[in-house]
């Protein structure tokens, strides 16, 4: 068994946590990608491939029109045809999780890209009529997933 450095050490820790090895000096560390860290919604910053920001249940605020809603589900990368696309006003990359989010105070849904969003200052309860439709409670500040089927 190959005996590692401390650097190593602190890195198999990091890994453990972040799916990443940084250390290149152990021979586990060949031949890996070197991730790279992209820039996202509201200064913040996280690893290309880490997968979605925010998760379902989670109160959000778009960026730029500043409604607040709910996640219900997301996508990895945008899912939407070319011509919703082009007619979207905003087209940011596609290439980035995309989030089905219910509207606070209002009666439709929206698709939006992760870069669109913030966490939502104010993390109260949203009213929208479809939230039971996929959630059973709201407990500290996030919505808790009911077991009925998603509608079709």
């Amino acid at each position: 068994m190959q005996e590692m450095h401390s650097l190593c050490l602190l890195n198999k820790r990091f890994e453990r946590i972040f799916g990443l090895t940084l250390c290149l000096s152990c021979s586990a560390a060949q031949n890996l990608n070197t991730p790279t860290m992209i820039q996202i919604a509201g200064g913040a910053q996280k690893f290309e491939g880490d997968g979605p920001l925010f998760s379902v249940g989670q109160i959000v605020q778009h960026r730029r029109y500043h409604y607040r809603g709910v996640i219900v589900a997301f996508d990895e990368q945008c899912q939407a045809d070319m011509d919703w696309y082009k007619s979207n006003q905003s087209q940011p990359d596609r290439a980035q999780p995309w989030y089905h989010v219910l509207v606070d105070r209002a009666t439709h849904h929206t698709y939006v890209a992760e870069s669109n969003l913030i966490v939502a200052p104010d993390q109260s309860e949203i009213g929208h009529p479809y939230l039971e439709a996929f959630f059973k409670e709201f407990v500290g500040g996030l919505y808790v997933r009911n077991d009925r089927a998603w509608p079709a």
